[in-house]
């Protein structure tokens, strides 16, 4: 158990497994309910770490550009009270990411969407998104 989390750890900044992005068409189950599955965790900042934080947010956003190219989607997985401590830095990668996604945005029409709105979208309640 502990030598995984580790592994998941250093898989946030160090590419050890595949970044998951989750084409539309894989969403739905058979069972009718609908999978989402993470891509990336956004862990909180830790001081011990931040000579490598650079790679962490790499990681991150890869992965956004990755899914905006191949118009599919990207779960960023976090927690706000993660924020709390470390604000200021925290912050800052926040803002690097918001600023990623602006520019796949205006290039590729990456949307950012809810999880209740990628399920209204893929059973046609949803207005104007590309599925």
């Amino acid at each position: 158990m502990l030598l995984r989390q580790g592994m998941r750890l250093l898989d946030s900044y160090v590419q050890l497994s595949a970044d998951s992005v989750t084409r539309w068409r894989d969403v739905p189950q058979p069972d009718g309910l609908c999978n989402i599955p993470s891509s990336r965790i956004l862990r909180p900042y830790s001081k011990r770490l931040a000579p490598l934080e650079p790679l962490r947010l790499k990681r991150i956003l890869d992965v956004i550009g990755k899914a905006a190219r191949a118009n599919s989607i990207v779960h960023l997985n976090w927690r706000l009270h993660d924020f709390g401590v470390n604000l200021e830095e925290n912050l800052r990668v926040l803002r690097s990411i918001l600023e990623c996604y602006a520019r796949q945005r205006d290039s590729h029409g990456m949307r950012a969407l809810s999880m209740s709105e990628v399920v209204e979208a893929l059973r046609g309640k949803a207005v104007a998104t590309h599925v």
